[in-house]
């Protein structure tokens, strides 16, 4: 076996990092050696990410990014004096700390002798080809000349060291946001939070173009949200995306101190709210005819029906219940509903006992509760998530099936109609909130035995009394 093969294994042992699963992009991950943690904000490991899925395939960019990242670490300890480097580095600090607007404001000729005293202390190559670059275009910024020469006459890596070493001055474009901040969130590129992400940035770079997050106007947010609502987008819908990319900018740029404000917080959105449509409650004759077809189902999208009907869970909530969240050898048998591996709640007031009553009961007293998962068909294919979107889609189409209406409310309007049915029944509703995971203030009360009778009652009233 050859060097080259031993190196490859190698690198597969030691940096092949893949957190989410086997479906999920792989990265190049090792330890930063502590002389150099000061260089990335005292971070514990140097990770990049190889744009694959597939260990094997990996291996290759893998090699090709340590290979970078060791030249990279060799150039910031190096202080080789009067290399291209370090002057290099010389003049991007005079460069930047030097204010030549205001300067030229009192003296036209400010910027051109600021520009040829810093240029002279680089080497004659780069100063030759800064001036090609200028001349060939007139309107061609000296800072950029000056980026592109020394780019010129850099490797790669000296020229990421030049970056490292220049806090604050890395600059990043919008679509490379995306693959930072799903390391720092710990998700990989096939969840939904970053691939909502990623498409929110994909629809606005489209639009506007790819630059770096402060350079967009808020005059093109706007003309962005605009376009987004004339092709009959909500206004909901727009604002999410932009709460989205505000979300992502912020994040990384905190992680990169950089301190660039950009103007993606608090967008502008015309009329906003004004195009959002109520959620219809289910009518009693409509679940009356559900409970007559789907009682006694052995159906496995007729159970996720049948618990959402009388419990007012979120569909989220339903497919990642675990066998073990389900409490039937009791007076008044309840879901314990909490976060788990699988599932990730709302907010922190989604942690709630809910009494099973009606078809709710019925549909957990016939799953089988020996298997981890209540519903693990839907278990995506690195079996570390629930397939939601999909579980949604397949539910309200069986909805609007047994309902024999193409314009039946969904599978959500099950939450609204519960909260209905308990209000008609006056239940109070700090007690109805809580049912449903939406309470401001939990109280402690509400914990007990006691308490899952007391919703139990409430909630089996309104099998009389709304249908």
């Amino acid at each position: 076996m050859n060097t080259s093969h031993l190196e490859i294994i190698n690198m597969s042992v030691r940096y092949v990092w893949q957190p989410k699963g086997n479906n999920t992009t792989v990265y190049y991950r090792k330890r930063i050696p502590e002389d150099l943690r000061r260089h990335y904000n005292n971070r514990d490991y140097k990770v990049v990410s190889t744009k694959v899925k597939n260990k094997q395939a990996a291996l290759a960019p893998i090699l090709k990014i340590n290979s970078a990242v060791e030249q990279e670490w060799q150039n910031l300890r190096a202080n080789p004096d009067g290399s291209i480097l370090k002057r290099a580095i010389t003049y991007l600090e005079e460069e930047a700390s030097y204010d030549v607007e205001n300067h030229q404001e009192f003296y036209p000729g400010a910027k051109r002798e600021h520009f040829e005293s810093v240029a002279n202390k680089l080497p004659y190559e780069v100063y030759i080809n800064i001036q090609q670059l200028s001349m060939n275009n007139p309107d061609y910024d000296r800072h950029d000349a000056l980026m592109a020469a020394i780019k010129h006459h850099l490797d790669p890596h000296e020229y990421r060291s030049i970056e490292i070493t220049l806090k604050g001055k890395i600059e990043l474009y919008a679509s490379d946001y995306i693959d930072t901040y799903a390391e720092l969130k710990g998700l990989g590129h096939d969840s939904k939070q970053i691939k909502d992400a990623e498409r929110a940035i994909t629809q606005m770079t489209e639009f506007l173009g790819n630059r770096m997050p402060h350079e967009y106007k808020r005059n093109d947010i706007n003309k962005f949200i605009l376009a987004r609502l004339n092709t009959g987008a909500s206004t909901g819908t727009v604002k999410k995306y932009l709460n989205l990319i505000n979300a992502v900018f912020n994040k990384v740029n905190d992680e990169h101190e950089i301190d660039h404000v950009h103007r993606f917080n608090k967008p502008n959105i015309p009329n906003l709210g004004d195009d959002r449509k109520e959620r219809d409650d289910f009518s009693p004759e409509q679940l009356n005819l559900l409970r007559s077809k789907l009682s006694g189902s052995k159906d496995t999208v007729n159970h996720l029906i049948m618990v959402a009907l009388d419990t007012g869970m979120r569909g989220g909530e339903i497919l990642g219940l675990a066998s073990e969240d389900i409490y039937l050898n009791k007076d008044y048998p309840y879901i314990k509903l909490h976060q788990n591996t699988h599932r990730r709640l709302k907010t922190k007031n989604s942690t709630r006992i809910i009494p099973l009553i009606g078809l709710a009961l019925e549909a957990t007293q016939s799953l089988n509760l020996t298997q981890e998962w209540l519903f693990p068909h839907y278990l995506s294919k690195d079996k570390k998530s629930f397939k939601n979107t999909n579980a949604s889609n397949v539910i309200n189409k069986r909805i609007k099936k047994l309902l024999d209406d193409s314009k039946a409310p969904t599978a959500y309007s099950f939450r609204h109609t519960m909260q209905t049915r308990l209000r008609n029944v006056e239940c109070p509703a700090d007690i109805r909130k809580e049912i449903c995971g939406w309470s401001g203030e939990i109280s402690e009360r509400y914990g007990s035995p006691t308490d899952v009778k007391k919703k139990a009652n409430y909630m089996r009233e309104t099998l009389t009394n709304y249908c």
